[in-house]
């Protein structure tokens, strides 16, 4: 990543935290259980945490002090956190986000706009226009 832009740089990054969206796998399935586990960490995944994702972080924080040339060490690493923090959320819960969004008040005019808002979505996927 050295070398790309810091725009592709970014856009490299997001794909390789996004991956797991996309595949069914069993590499897969271990970075969605990953992604979980950050949200009530164990002994185990703090202690993989601090081994391990120090590598991961560097690259993270080196791509954003190319965003941010001028910013202290401790905001270029509360950036990075944000950054992959971004991409984790969509892996954690691709599931849920899967499915239409759920309204609390049915009756109330909502269940008709999430219906429309699902047949623009699904014209906009085939290309046709809304």
């Amino acid at each position: 990543m050295q070398n790309m832009s810091r725009e592709n740089a970014l856009s490299q990054f997001i794909q390789y935290q996004l991956h797991p969206l996309g595949e069914r796998g069993e590499l897969s399935r271990h970075l969605r259980i990953f992604n979980w586990e950050a949200v009530r960490p164990t002994a185990v995944y703090r202690k993989l945490m601090s081994k391990e994702a120090a590598p991961f972080m560097v690259l993270a924080v080196d791509l954003v002090r190319r965003f941010l040339p001028e910013a202290d060490q401790s905001t270029l690493m509360m950036a990075a956190v944000w950054l992959v923090g971004q991409c984790s959320i969509f892996v954690r819960s691709r599931e849920q986000l899967a499915n239409p969004p759920v309204f609390a008040c049915h009756g109330c005019g909502h269940d008709r706009t999430a219906y429309k808002a699902r047949q623009h979505l699904g014209a906009r996927r085939l290309g046709a226009a809304a």
